[in-house]
């Protein structure tokens, strides 16, 4: 019975210095791992920076807190929202800047993101718009509000039944 303890007692602590070794193992490349994560977002942070953005890293949370405990990965898919121009364009512009929000879009390529989203009138619109001056984000939406907001759409509605009775 006590040799049987006695190899109970070994196992035990051979176990114990294994899960200690192992532990060692897993914090040495834990730390690895955030040093590379932190000289990757130094590096986009520096690449955003040369761009004149200001974005922040999607790992940001790891360097200010130098853990990869806080770091959740964003892995649901959300597509942007298109617009035809059909529509207040409230609920459009508010769904685009979430978006931006989420995925951390620079603000210099808001307009070319939004831009493969818009359809229709809106499309054609949009490339006249685009021809004439440099459009930014904040002249996108005011330009889409001005366009087609409800108010807009009702003159126009009235603007062509009008002409429409001038033509027969």
């Amino acid at each position: 019975m006590q040799d049987r303890m006695a190899k109970l007692e070994e196992t035990m602590a051979a176990l114990a210095t294994s899960q200690k070794e192992m532990l060692g193992h897993i914090t040495e490349r834990m730390e690895q791992l955030s040093q590379q994560v932190s000289a990757k977002s130094k590096d986009e942070g520096e690449h955003s920076a040369n761009k004149g953005g200001s974005r922040t890293s999607v790992n940001s949370g790891i360097n200010q807190l130098g853990s990869l405990h806080n770091y959740v990965p964003k892995t649901l898919k959300i597509d942007f929202p298109r617009y035809d121009g059909r529509d207040d364009p409230t609920t459009w512009v508010c769904r685009a800047e979430k978006y931006f929000s989420l995925h951390e879009i620079v603000e210099s390529d808001k307009v070319t993101l939004a831009s493969f989203y818009l359809e229709s009138d809106a499309q054609l619109w949009f490339q006249i718009l685009e021809e004439l001056v440099y459009v930014t984000w904040e002249d996108l939406k005011r330009g889409v509000f001005s366009r087609f907001s409800p108010n807009n759409l009702k003159i126009r509605l009235v603007s062509s039944f009008n002409f429409d009775k001038l033509v027969r």
